[in-house]
């Protein structure tokens, strides 16, 4: 449903032919409707859990006091 979801794609695989930059993040429009359920489910289950998780904290801020937040709201997770 992106219109110049196509001129991109064409765009970014001229423009870095020798890069990684060429292929998009999500993949290509075949590749993505070629996933079945079943496969995005098992991606989600891998990729997305509290094993693979990052906690970035940026800007100005007591470090005890930051710890002490992440400990206490993601300190549970395994």
């Amino acid at each position: 449903d992106d219109v110049d979801g196509l001129l991109e794609e064409k765009l970014w695989s001229q423009a870095f032919e020798r890069h990684p930059y060429k292929w998009p993040i999500i993949g290509w429009m075949k590749d993505i409707k070629a996933v079945t359920r079943d496969k995005a489910m098992r991606f989600y289950r891998t990729f997305y859990a509290p094993n693979n998780a990052v906690v970035v904290i940026a800007g100005r801020f007591d470090a005890d006091r930051a710890l002490a937040l992440v400990d206490e709201r993601y300190g549970g997770l395994a």
